[in-house]
Order: structure tokens, then C-alpha cells, then sequence
């Protein structure tokens, strides 16, 4: 690419990332992003196709970030705490910024999203924890449905703008819904 194509894309980068991050995912047209990083509308589009692919292409997550929240996760003592802080960690990385949640956990399953690289990582880690916790889980519980459960609570806490210790509640029951226990005593209890 050369060095002035390098500096467009550059500078578009930037300013949809400012952009997003301060009006969210929706609010934001193609059009705020050329106007905002100097450039026409042909260069955008030569560079990102579509708002999806710009949106993509921006490291929300910096590289291995993803990969650590789960490994610090799983340094935590027992099933429960174990799987809990993953979900805290895994939400708070979805919540970084406005409209990202919803972005990526639209994602997951998608092999042909712009952010599907993303969500690799994403369902990784996930697996990583589930490896980890073994028959502690449901056995119905794989890295798909764990990256949509958190993904989804992460969305209503955009939506709503709670506050962090509901968030941090909220996994918590999500947590204990996932262990293979909880769901034996609730059997034995109907």
C-alpha cells in the first residue's frame, strides 16, 4: 500500500474509532466517517466496504487480551469463582465500547462477519475456560453459548446503563445456571 493510502486508512481509523466510541455502533454513518477523517467517500469505501467492516477493522481489544482474561479467570479457587470471573472479565471486554456488545455477539456463529477473526478469539478462550471446568459444567454448555450468554447481558447493560455490581450480580446468576449441580439439586427438588 503506499505511504499516502497507508495514511488515509490511518487517519479513517482513528476517527471512526473516536466515533464509535462516543456515539456507539448505530449512530454512526459512513458519511460522519469520511467527513470526520478528511477523506471522500470513495476513499472510505475503497478501503472498507461497508460500516461492518470498518467497524472490524478497529482493535478494540488489544491483541491477547482476551486470552488473559480467561487465563487470570481461571487462577481464581474453585468452580464457581473460576467461571464467574470469566464472565465478568469476558463482559467487561465486550462492554469497552458503545454498540461493541451488540456488534459482536451478532457475530458469534458467523463465519462470514468482519469480526469473526475477533470472535475466534472470543470462542477460544471460552473453550479454554470450559476445558478447565470439565464436568463442572452443564454438558450442554459449550464456548458458542457461553460467548452469546455473556454477550447478551453485556448488551442489556448497554441498554440500560447499569451499573457495574448489577452486571457483576447478574453473571453470577448466569454462573450458577451453567454448573451441572445447581441444575441436579433443581431436579431433585421438582
Amino acid at each position: 500500500m503506499r505511504v499516502d493510502a497507508q495514511h488515509k486508512r490511518r487517519a479513517i481509523l482513528e476517527s471512526a474509532t473516536a466515533l464509535f466510541r462516543s456515539k456507539g455502533f448505530d449512530a454512526v454513518s459512513m458519511s460522519d466517517v469520511a467527513i470526520a477523517a478528511r477523506v471522500g467517500a470513495g476513499t472510505l469505501y475503497r478501503h472498507f466496504p461497508n460500516k461492518a467492516a470498518l467497524y472490524g477493522a478497529i482493535p478494540w481489544n488489544r491483541p491477547g487480551e482476551v486470552e488473559a482474561a480467561a487465563e487470570n479467570a481461571l487462577r481464581h479457587n474453585g468452580t464457581a469463582q473460576r467461571l464467574s470471573a470469566w464472565l465478568k472479565a469476558h463482559a467487561e471486554l465486550l462492554i469497552v465500547n458503545p454498540g461493541y456488545a451488540t456488534q459482536l455477539t451478532g457475530a458469534f456463529g458467523r463465519s462470514d462477519s468482519p469480526l469473526a477473526a475477533r470472535c475466534d478469539a472470543h470462542l477460544s478462550a471460552a473453550r479454554r475456560v470450559i476445558d478447565a471446568l470439565g464436568p463442572a459444567l452443564r454438558p450442554d454448555v459449550d464456548a458458542l453459548t457461553l460467548c452469546r450468554l455473556t454477550g447478551a447481558v453485556a448488551m442489556a447493560t448497554e441498554m440500560v446503563n447499569l451499573p457495574l455490581a448489577s452486571v457483576e450480580e447478574l453473571l453470577d446468576v448466569v454462573a450458577a445456571g451453567l454448573l451441572a449441580k445447581p441444575l441436579e439439586t433443581a431436579a431433585r427438588v421438582s
